[in-house]
């Protein structure tokens, strides 16, 4: 998942900058797992109303991190209140209270083997021309690292829970919107630009109006379905729906009074079936076949390696033998 940002405390120029975070091997680490319990609880518990894309205006001035209005992002003062709170509750202290795990990050990064380069990459640390102007400082070495994957391994990129397919009923009674949105895009006809696919969630969208927590139908606006931003960023939607199922069936035993479990999507009979293949998957310690492989082959390249500089020296003393015979 890559976050694009246009400014911050070191961006006042409004340079294009990128910060990346991938599936990590603790659910409870994971930067993607908690976006989507987040938006799960959001959509989901609370009842808020998701996003709608017939245009741009209706959904490019929410916020992820917002205030009671989705329209309004969190004030710092509410986000360095909350992180005192946490200090305070665990017995922590840090000078730097919201900046404390940008430079955790670069110390735990260094202790675990990253480099340098790789740490003043993620951390957008580079002034360099080269940095600056080409290259899109995603640091991939220092993201493996970062999610407790082995970067030097050939085949490690693997997680055990994530090893069962979630069945595609369950991935869709999430958020089953989001289907209808993709599909709504998908149908996108040029010749009729007004067409619109009359799917159960579109057809409520379309037959409402009023302020931004109220669906706005395409009547209301004019459609934009040809919006790659908007199909992106579903698709991110549908791969959050995968992290929620696969890693929900390791947390919910941590967090058993969670109120999330009372969503009926953890209470339908393909995610009992669903999470006890987790279980089984999680607990069965045995490499899969493509990491076995992948980690063979190189070693059966350098074990033919050694084998050729052998018959190399071989054939060499040989050719030496002969001549001196002769």
């Amino acid at each position: 998942m890559v976050l694009i940002m246009g400014n911050g405390k070191t961006n006042q120029m409004g340079q294009i900058e990128y910060a990346t975070v991938m599936h990590h091997h603790n659910p409870l680490l994971c930067t993607m797992a908690q976006t989507a319990f987040y938006l799960f609880y959001q959509w989901d518990i609370v009842q808020e109303p998701p996003p709608q894309f017939h245009n741009c205006q209706d959904w490019y001035q929410l916020h992820l991190i917002k205030r009671d209005d989705v329209r309004k992002l969190l004030l710092y003062k509410t986000q360095l209140d909350w992180i005192q709170h946490i200090y305070s509750g665990t017995g922590l202290s840090d000078l730097k209270k919201t900046h404390a795990g940008q430079a955790a990050e670069a110390r735990h990064a260094e202790q675990i083997g990253v480099s340098e380069s790789q740490i003043c990459c993620a951390g957008r640390w580079n002034s360099d021309a080269l940095s600056q102007c080409y290259l899109t400082n995603i640091s991939r070495k220092f993201v493996q690292a970062m999610t407790s994957f082995d970067s030097c391994t050939p085949g490690n990129f693997y997680l055990l829970w994530a090893r069962v397919p979630v069945p595609e009923s369950l991935e869709c009674a999430v958020w089953p919107w989001i289907n209808d949105w993709m599909q709504w895009f998908e149908l996108y006809n040029a010749q009729d630009p007004n067409f619109c696919l009359q799917g159960p969630e579109l057809r409520r969208f379309s037959d409402q109006s009023g302020s931004w927590d109220q669906p706005r139908g395409p009547s209301a606006v004019q459609l934009d379905r040809n919006n790659l931003t908007a199909q992106e960023f579903l698709h991110l939607l549908h791969h959050l729906c995968t992290v929620l199922l696969q890693d929900s069936v390791i947390l919910q035993p941590l967090f058993p009074s969670h109120p999330l479990w009372t969503s009926p999507v953890f209470m339908r009979e393909n995610y009992h079936q669903f999470a006890e293949a987790v279980w089984v998957a999680n607990t069965h310690k045995e490499k899969p076949y493509k990491m076995q492989l992948q980690q063979t082959v190189p070693m059966v390249a350098d074990q033919l390696h050694i084998i050729q500089q052998n018959l190399d020296v071989a054939c060499g003393h040989l050719h030496t033998a002969l001549e001196t015979e002769l």
